[in-house]
């Protein structure tokens, strides 16, 4: 079965990326401009998604090996234009020494960039982004130094040197933040603002902003604010970085309200699309996780989701499924609470832990009942149930009905079905596994619907204790059916069955299959010419040979004057068990030929008097109608006798054998006979039953 599997999770899908653990190969050949990138890439990865502490130390040794080897192209690149500028005639080295000083400048950037990249893998202000802020400062102090100051270019494209100062500025100011150092980036700031903008304007707003949070002018930074976004937030120009800062506001604010930061990330997620959001909620779970223990308080769920993926991602698995617990029970909109509830669930599961995502997604699917999703959710909770230490069918089988009760029309009711059906049958409640396979929702139905309807009903009525009262819960069932479509007419499946099982047989000219329809026909009037072509399409199929099998033998039963026509072609053509050629045998009046087949199977057998006992009890019930019925009696009774000296007389067997050879011998009309034989036996071997002894003596009166 399905399972979570099975009914399928993904788990990275429902937290997030994760960043990747490839490792930079160094040698003795400069760091390549692709290898770079990869590093960029995997630095922002860690950024927007956030990282386990492991992985953030192997970027970092990355970082390191790479910085390590641009310092060493940085210092061939200084010998090189030393020695340009030294030799040579300077306009001859002009265009030699323009394009070192570029590879210059672009080494300081790629240094600065990836330094200030690591900084950010960690909160403002926290230890670790202290160091490596100041760190970057010490980068841009020593590049400011040597960078142009006039017209240059770099990267391929003609820049003035105030916007190389202006973005070392830029760098520099972030990095002062990310040191929790408010003052310093404001000075930074103060020195450069008249200058020209090396940004945009709203590049050049959000640094303002984050000054003015970081120094605590939250009014300022507010004005601000309200200036770039006016009246319709969602539709102001589009500014990841100030929705961010936006998002800094809020969290900072002395008034923070965790409901108008959860309304921000939803707008930050229709302005910037996921990869804006994700890096949105890692920046606040930070926060939370320094500040507020965030799995221990109540909050916003939309800020516990966002909990739950950071952890997840930081490889803190079981903070992550109490966040995303938690997150579920308390939203009040359905498809978050739901889509927690199964990240949560899926980390349980993955933490060996499946009867706490169990009890959770059951708990989840109560609060919504009315979403068809949450049918979903007991189908996963079934699955999770089913992987338990005590774990158990019935437990399983109450989730599954209760997905079927709840959310019959639902597509995971679908699942549930063949998963119920499939724990039914495997405990023998065979009835009700036919009568689940049968009350299909008829949306539900395809071609398979009536074949497997008839085959467990086909078992459950040759397996039941009383067939009759099989039968009886087969019509009950069918009656309550009032849809059909092509793929599932009920009522040619109630005829079909009907045809197949029932002591009543419907119409043969109303059924449609020719299969049964033809079986239809050879029960109402047997015949053995009719039944050859059609036992051929029947034994193909093992399940409904054995019940054609059956139906027949009671159609013997229950109307004897059939019993030599269908016990001969059920010879001819099925062959079955040595007791089902013993008993067609007899039922076909080849009672010589049954007892020459008796005697070789005795030859062969450990235990003989079983076939003697088998081949008695055949001749004994013969019905009255029976043209040999007679005969068999007389015949049965000596069989019974010689069954009966062949064991101890005071045994269970022998003393049953011997009532049954003087009460067919009775029946025979031998009277006399079977009364001397009572008499005897009640004064040499009574028997200890009571209700025998007083059968035995009322044979005389």
């Amino acid at each position: 079965m399905l399972l979570i599997v099975s009914c399928g999770w993904n788990i990275q899908s429902a937290t997030g990326q994760t960043t990747t653990t490839n490792r930079i190969e160094l040698d003795n050949r400069d760091t390549t401009e692709s290898q770079i990138e990869t590093l960029k890439k995997d630095f922002t990865e860690a950024i927007v998604h956030g990282a386990p502490e492991s992985l953030i130390l192997r970027l970092i040794d990355r970082r390191r090996q790479v910085d390590n080897d641009l310092s060493g192209q940085l210092d061939r690149t200084h010998r090189q234009l030393a020695e340009r500028q030294r030799d040579g005639d300077p306009v001859e080295n002009a265009e030699a020494i323009a394009s070192l000083r570029r590879e210059r400048s672009l080494i300081w950037l790629r240094r600065i960039e990836l330094s200030a990249m690591q900084s950010e893998c960690f909160l403002a202000g926290s230890p670790d982004a202290v160091v490596a802020a100041h760190e970057t400062v010490r980068l841009i102090q020593a590049a400011s130094t040597e960078l142009p100051s006039r017209p240059s270019e770099i990267d391929g494209r003609q820049r003035p040197g105030d916007l190389v100062a202006g973005e070392l500025n830029r760098l520099l100011i972030d990095a002062h933040l990310q040191a929790g150092e408010g003052w310093a980036a404001q000075q930074v700031w103060s020195s450069q603002k008249d200058a020209s903008a090396p940004s945009t304007a709203p590049e050049k707003l959000v640094m303002s902003v984050r000054i003015d949070l970081a120094n605590r002018r939250y009014e300022e930074a507010e004005r601000s604010l309200r200036a770039f976004y006016g009246a319709d937030p969602v539709n102001a120009a589009n500014s990841t970085a100030m929705d961010l800062a936006m998002l800094e506001f809020l969290w900072s604010s002395p008034l923070r309200d965790a409901a108008k930061l959860g309304n921000w990330l939803d707008t930050i997620e229709i302005r910037g699309g996921p990869f804006a959001r994700r890096r949105a909620e890692t920046w606040v779970a930070r926060q939370r996780q320094l500040s507020e223990k965030p799995s221990q308080v109540t909050s916003d769920p939309r800020l516990m989701r966002a909990d739950g993926r950071y952890y997840y991602r930081t490889e803190k698995l079981l903070q992550a499924a109490i966040a995303f617990a938690k997150a579920s029970v308390q939203d009040d909109r359905a498809d978050r609470a739901i889509d927690s509830a199964v990240s949560s669930a899926a980390i349980l599961q993955k933490l060996t832990k499946p009867d706490a995502g169990k009890e959770l997604l059951l708990q989840v699917a109560g609060r919504f009942s009315d979403r068809p999703q949450s049918a979903d959710l007991v189908l996963q909770a079934a699955s999770l149930a089913s992987q338990s230490v005590t774990a158990n069918d019935d437990e399983v089988e109450t989730i599954l009905r209760q997905c079927l009760l709840s959310w019959p029309q639902s597509d995971a009711s679908r699942s549930a079905r063949d998963w119920l059906i499939e724990i039914l049958s495997r405990k023998g409640d065979l009835l009700e596994a036919a009568r689940f396979a049968t009350t299909v929702p008829i949306d539900h139905a395809n071609e398979t619907t009536p074949i497997r309807s008839r085959e467990l009903w086909s078992r459950a009525v040759l397996a039941a204790d009383d067939y009759r009262e099989a039968l009886s819960v087969m019509r009950g069932t069918l009656g309550g059916l009032d849809e059909s479509n092509e793929q599932f007419d009920t009522e040619q499946l109630r005829l079909c069955l009907l045809a197949l099982l029932g002591d009543t047989i419907p119409e043969s000219n109303k059924i449609i299959d020719p299969i049964f329809r033809r079986l239809a026909e050879f029960r109402t009037t047997p015949e053995v010419t009719t039944f050859g072509d059609l036992w051929d399409r029947i034994e193909q199929n093992s399940n409904l040979k054995a019940a054609v099998r059956w139906r027949l033998q009671r159609d013997i039963e229950q109307r004897p004057e059939t019993a030599s026509v269908i016990a001969s072609v059920l010879l001819q053509h099925d062959g079955g068990t040595e007791r089902d050629r013993l008993r067609w045998m007899v039922q076909n009046g080849q009672t010589d030929r049954a007892l020459d087949f008796m005697r070789t199977q005795m030859r062969a057998s450990t235990d003989p008097g079983q076939w003697l006992r088998f081949m008695a009890s055949t001749l004994s019930t013969t019905p009255r109608s029976h043209p040999q019925w007679l005969a068999h009696l007389k015949l049965a009774s000596r069989l019974w006798t010689e069954l009966a000296e062949g064991l101890p007389s005071d045994a269970p067997g022998g003393i049953e054998a011997q009532v049954e050879a003087i009460r067919c011998q009775f029946q025979s009309g031998d009277r006399a006979a079977a009364i001397a034989k009572a008499e005897l036996m009640l004064l040499t071997n009574p028997p200890e039953d009571p209700e025998l002894r007083t059968w035995l003596n009322g044979l005389s009166e």
